[in-house]
């Protein structure tokens, strides 16, 4: 019986993959929200970002929550959601590079190994991944943190590592790993930044009735919201499709593409970026702004290593 109804599980999977992604979507956002609402509630929890601060607690909490015995959708839904929720949480390291890396215990940073630049979260790293030909850990006790001042609201330090160890792990899963974390970040803050731009038009009141009333505006709106999906679809099929070097690099372009315009796209419609700081739109903008430079930066760290790597059965 079990194995007949187990059966019948995975042909109704097989032939409804959509169900089966809503279902993970559903969870992955019962998950967030309620272990969120469960410590300090979200609007306090969303405080943090908004000071630059790091929520230790929440984060702790949320990681207990995902680890590798969950499918890669899930964990990527978990940080998509945690991202829209404007959450000051490290689950995107910790849920795509951490569960991949026994060894890389707590909020793992990463870099490329020919890099200099100011890597995020590092100020709280407990190891650092520098992504070359192969993967190599340094950990927290052989570390030399440089905390560099941001507007991000991420925390950011340039890291000096002494005593490195090589992994095992190929470079190009860690590579497509980050590539991807950094696609679900994007996703999720773009849909906050949208979320919270339709709540503030919908209360603003200017020429007797709520901005959001203005069809002007409500179609800008409409078309960004066809945007976001564009980055949050593209990255679950990746998820999905894991096997597949098109569907990440599809992805990676359309959340590169996309966060170049709404950033500026919704600051306008909130009027101007005075106004963002009315209501904390910043918070996400700024952040998928970051995010979007270290997508770049791994686009643009010389096009054929990374097509050769990510990309190497789709050229």
């Amino acid at each position: 019986m079990l194995s007949k109804a187990l059966s019948r599980m995975g042909t109704g999977a097989a032939r409804h993959p959509w169900r089966v992604i809503a279902a993970w979507l559903l969870a992955a956002i019962a998950a967030v929200a309620a272990t969120a609402e469960a410590g300090e509630g979200i609007e306090a929890a969303r405080g943090y970002a908004r000071r630059g601060a790091f929520d230790a607690a929440l984060d702790r909490d949320l990681a207990a929550c995902f680890g590798p015995d969950h499918s890669l959708l899930a964990r990527v839904l978990a940080i998509e959601e945690a991202a829209r929720l404007g959450l000051a949480v490290a689950l995107g390291p910790r849920l795509l590079l951490g569960a991949e890396l026994s060894e890389a215990s707590g909020i793992p940073a990463i870099r490329a190994v020919d890099a200099d630049d100011p890597v995020r979260f590092g100020p709280l790293a407990d190891s650092l991944l520098l992504v070359g030909d192969e993967v190599r850990l340094a950990r927290r006790d052989s570390l030399v943190s440089d905390a560099v001042e941001s507007s991000i609201s991420f925390p950011y330090a340039r890291l000096a590592a002494g005593y490195t160890v090589p992994l095992a792990v190929p470079a190009d899963l860690i590579e497509r790993r980050w590539t991807l974390m950094l696609c679900a970040e994007i996703a999720g803050n773009l849909r906050g930044a949208l979320d919270r731009l339709v709540d503030h038009l919908g209360h603003r009141m200017q020429f007797g009735t709520s901005l959001g009333q203005l069809q002007a505006l409500r179609h800008r709106v409409s078309e960004a919201k066809v945007d976001v999906e564009s980055v949050s679809w593209l990255t679950r099929y990746a998820a999905c499709a894991d096997d597949s070097p098109e569907a990440l690099l599809d992805a990676a372009a359309q959340a590169d593409e996309m966060a170049g315009r709404l950033i500026t796209e919704l600051t306008q419609l909130a009027g101007a970026r005075g106004f963002v700081l009315e209501f904390g739109l910043q918070v996400w903008t700024m952040r998928a702004f970051g995010l979007r430079a270290e997508l770049i930066g791994r686009l643009r760290a010389g096009a054929d290593s990374y097509r050769g790597r990510i990309g190497k059965q789709a050229v």
